[in-house]
């Protein structure tokens, strides 16, 4: 019950830019996610951090999905999501299967917060989707 008032007034926001996946299918998350992490999961350590990531290529753009939340009572297909850990480094391990299949080999993405969800574009793919002003 605690954690979730907790998700529900700690959401993922902003946008962060990184390198992209290391050819082990690593990313670094950025320093405020991570922090924003641990204040929703209430975790001193980085490490004790759990997320979960969807892939998502049916749409377009393609992207992943993080997210450390899933409500038991929700309508979720639990199968399709897998575990990522937090390493020492900040860095969560996507399948390659994943990583590929989204398009981000070795690109530039994208970490978009949105609410109880981080969605990972690659960089290029998300900036032609937005609309210009």
């Amino acid at each position: 019950m605690l954690e979730d008032i907790v998700k529900k007034f700690v959401p993922f926001v902003g946008f962060y830019e990184s390198a992209g996946f290391d050819p082990k299918g690593r990313i670094s998350l950025p320093k405020p996610l991570v922090d924003i992490l641990k204040r929703r999961q209430m975790v001193q350590s980085k490490n004790n951090v759990e997320l979960f990531y969807k892939p998502f290529m049916q749409e377009d753009p393609r992207y992943l999905e993080l997210t450390d939340y899933l409500p038991m009572d929700a309508d979720i297909d639990f199968r399709r999501y897998r575990l990522a850990k937090i390493d020492d480094n900040s860095r969560i391990l996507i399948a390659e299967r994943d990583f590929s299949r989204v398009g981000f080999n070795g690109a530039p993405i994208t970490f978009v917060g949105s609410g109880n969800r981080v969605l990972i574009y690659k960089s290029q793919d998300y900036q032609e989707d937005q609309p210009t002003l």
